[in-house]
């Protein structure tokens, strides 16, 4: 019995595409963030009282956590691009659940004047390594044909014990959507319905 061979070759077939979605937008949002998130460090030190201080801190979280929502949002759903993408866009949905909560507690004990615990930091900690993970898996697996999740996905596990590196991530979402907007111009969308 004759076998036949596969003569296939990949780099005859065409690249695979994204779905459509709005990456310059998301990558002004990410400058944005990042920038607000400077200043308000700059004012925060510039400030020499530890009330004013405080003001400061509480408004550059204010005015950035709907941008860290949004660009949560919009990295969920680029994530529905890859090959085993779900299990990272499941994990996303608690991140995001998480940090809204975060954010409730947080602005509700500054209201009252009562300080956070720290526990309740820990509760976006989890879900963001289960994140960072399956993005480590994704880019293992060779699935991430963009390219950019190879450093996000390490950066959140690690931020998730060495909290100060959490500083990074928008800063890598960012470049995550750089990276896919130079792919979807190169290569365009697909004609596939974009899901959320």
């Amino acid at each position: 019995m004759i076998k036949e061979q596969n003569t296939i070759n990949d780099s005859f077939l065409p690249p695979p595409l994204l779905r459509k979605q709005n990456f310059k937008l998301a990558i002004a949002i990410s400058v944005t963030l990042i920038i607000l998130a400077i200043l308000g460090v700059i004012v925060m030190y510039a400030v020499n009282d530890p009330i004013g201080s405080a003001i400061v801190f509480e408004s550059t979280i204010l005015v950035c956590f709907p941008l860290i929502i949004t660009q949560m949002l919009y990295l969920h759903k680029y994530l529905g691009n890859f090959k085993n993408g779900e299990k990272a866009q499941y994990f996303m949905k608690y991140l995001i659940a998480a940090t809204l909560v975060l954010f409730i507690v947080s602005f509700i004990a500054t209201l009252t004047g009562l300080v956070p615990e720290f526990y309740t930091i820990i509760i976006c900690f989890i879900p963001q390594f289960l994140v960072g993970w399956q993005l480590v898996k994704i880019n293992t697996n060779g699935n991430d044909f963009v390219g950019g999740l190879s450093f996000l996905g390490p950066v959140m596990c690690t931020s998730a014990i060495l909290f100060p590196l959490i500083i990074l991530i928008p800063v890598l979402v960012g470049y995550v959507f750089i990276k896919a907007n130079k792919y979807s111009v190169l290569h365009g969308f697909s004609n596939s319905i974009p899901s959320l």
